[in-house]
């Protein structure tokens, strides 16, 4: 780990699971904006959700690199756009497989999450 002249620390490189993390957060925030676009006019969720796709987006390529404010950017917004997709569960008008689409992307948003927290261990 080395820290930049501004005091961010970063690593020298992200491991192979954060890449896969950054990945799956990169999808998922296409498919939020796309999804997105479509419904904007009808109410505060749609520009929540593109803001937040945004946000992964243009952190991406810090986070590949392994820049730990990166990682925390696209984390946590990937878990807030997560927290858009729980009132599906309770929405009695909604088909199954809507309900379906919202957990699997809920659980895609939580594994990539974990997938850019996980550090490498330092060798001996």
């Amino acid at each position: 780990m080395s820290t930049t002249a501004a005091g961010l620390t970063r690593t020298h490189g992200a491991s192979r699971a954060a890449r896969v993390g950054v990945v799956i957060a990169v999808l998922l925030a296409v498919g939020d904006a796309l999804v997105s676009f479509g419904e904007l006019g009808q109410g505060f969720q749609p520009v929540l959700l593109l803001v937040l796709a945004a946000a992964t987006i243009l952190a991406a390529p810090w986070a590949w690199r392994g820049t730990t404010w990166a990682r925390v950017v696209v984390v946590v917004s990937r878990l807030a756009a997560a927290l858009t997709a729980v009132p599906a569960f309770f929405d009695p008008d909604l088909e199954t497989f809507a309900v379906i689409m919202a957990a699997l992307w809920i659980l895609l948003s939580v594994l990539a999450a974990a997938l850019l927290l996980v550090t490498p261990r330092s060798a001996p």
